[in-house]
């Protein structure tokens, strides 16, 4: 039968829809909220997991909140700045994890624990300090 334009295909053609391909938005990339400045060693997986929830890595002078990626390091220069920081403990050992709150850590990222605990973290510190300004 012929088409509405003339045109007089058969079979599955007669069927088919004559127009171009669809054209799909890009994807979707949120705008990172939250600027970290990372110390110690980077793990391109992870900052791509922190990327995906919001999270940019950013110059050390520029960030919101800073994370130290190795158990360990000495956080105070940061921490005396007034900033907030995210440290990173070796185990879950309350021990540990009480003694680098009570050094002046925000908040403390067992290693492991994965990306998404990291950037629950990290968001909730820069939270807390746009929340004191």
């Amino acid at each position: 039968s012929p088409h509405a334009d003339g045109d007089t295909r058969v079979g599955r053609s007669a069927r088919m829809i004559s127009r171009g391909a669809s054209v799909f938005p890009p994807a979707f990339v949120p705008e990172s909220s939250v600027k970290v400045g990372w110390v110690g060693k980077r793990d391109e997986s992870v900052e791509l997991a922190l990327a995906a929830n919001g999270v940019a890595l950013t110059e050390l002078d520029a960030a919101d909140v800073i994370f130290f990626a190795e158990p360990g390091a000495d956080a105070s220069a940061w921490v005396a700045r007034g900033l907030p920081v995210v440290v990173t403990a070796p185990s879950a050992d309350v021990a540990v994890l009480t003694g680098l709150l009570r050094d002046g850590a925000t908040d403390v990222f067992v290693s492991g624990s994965g990306p998404e605990s990291l950037a629950k973290k990290l968001a909730r510190a820069a939270r807390r300090r746009r929340g004191a300004r």
